[in-house]
């Protein structure tokens, strides 16, 4: 074997070692307990739990794109499903404030997309412009729980 060959398998096994740590660093950032684009497990969550509340229905939330949230939930049996709703279709920006109800809050609030959780519900966060205000941007939350509802393992509107 020469030594150009040696130090080539060297650089591989190294080239290797490093993307094995960028991906497990990947995945607990990923773990961390909020998302943008991340999954975020629920600490609230109860696998045996098949009623219509969110918060211990659904794990694994994330977002993805302008207003998609996605998620697993528990179903009528003993199996969890993957869903997704749109939030565009259900949730507008009033005046820098997501609100149920009201449509396209896409046009006016710019990508922040955290989904958190407290005992009190599953919240999701953007930056909304405050149109009547003067367009100064405010950051906002709403909380999921108010307008969605788990429905045999999909995440439906109330």
């Amino acid at each position: 074997m020469t030594s150009t060959s040696f130090s080539i398998g060297r650089l591989l096994l190294r080239i290797a070692l490093v993307s094995a740590a960028v991906s497990i660093l990947m995945f607990a950032h990923t773990r961390s307990g909020v998302a943008g684009h991340n999954t975020v497990s629920n600490p609230y969550y109860d696998a045996s739990y098949r009623d219509e509340d969110i918060l211990k229905a659904c794990t694994d939330f994330r977002t993805k794109g302008y207003g998609r949230v996605f998620a697993r939930c528990n179903d009528q049996g003993n199996h969890t499903r993957s869903t997704s709703i749109d939030l565009d279709d259900l949730v507008g920006n009033i005046d820098g404030d997501l609100t149920w109800g009201e449509t396209n809050y896409s046009e006016t609030c710019r990508e922040r997309k955290d989904v958190r959780f407290t005992s009190n519900g599953v919240y999701f966060a953007m930056e909304c412009e405050r149109v009547n205000t003067g367009a100064d941007w405010k950051e906002t939350e709403i909380n999921l729980r108010d307008g969605l509802k788990n429905d045999a393992g999909r995440l439906k509107a109330k």
